[in-house]
């Protein structure tokens, strides 16, 4: 079963972000289809636990990641991707995925900020924005994602994420 949740996620995670980069978005229906597979995976050895890993992997995704959400910094369809991979590799996995696609993320971004010479005027934008969350007392949408080449596809760096979980994953296993 565990070679089927894998596969199943790196199928789904593959067409999410040609879809991504294609068109734009993560299709409601191949994230349906990877819940529905997540959810027949754990059907055999259903007991209490894995009823908590399931609904863990499934809800978990949406409340870390609200906030960046709120922000419009990140995607409905990212946070439904990660949903998918909760509900087919559990809460634990899922956890790892998100922290390990944000550094990802944030690296990459880093660098291109540095290449192509708008680290400061960047970050003078992104102190701005929170000095106005501040000011009104509640998380607005961030402007400076409107800025041409400040957006990326986020989806690249979840399937980056968690190819790594698994190299992890697979690492426990192997006998040094």
């Amino acid at each position: 079963m565990e070679l089927i949740r894998i596969s199943a996620s790196a199928v789904i995670l593959l067409l999410a972000v040609r879809s991504d980069f294609s068109d734009g978005i993560i299709r409601n229906r191949l994230i349906a289809v990877g819940i529905l597979i997540g959810i027949l995976c754990w059907i055999p050895g259903f007991e209490p636990k894995i009823a908590g890993e399931v609904i863990g992997g499934l809800l978990l995704p949406i409340l870390i990641c609200w906030i960046p959400f709120r922000m419009h910094g990140l995607g409905a369809g990212d946070i439904k991707l990660f949903c998918v991979i909760g509900c087919l590799n559990g809460s634990r996995n899922v956890i790892y995925c998100i922290c390990i696609s944000f550094l990802l993320a944030a690296g990459f971004s880093f660098g291109r900020l540095l290449n192509r010479k708008q680290f400061r005027t960047s970050m003078r934008s992104c102190i701005q924005y929170f000095q106005r969350i501040a000011a009104l007392g509640k998380i607005v949408s961030y402007d400076g994602r409107k800025v041409p080449g400040h957006q990326i596809h986020f989806s690249a760096f979840i399937l980056l994420g968690y190819a790594a979980v698994l190299g992890v994953n697979l690492c426990k296993f192997i006998p040094l």
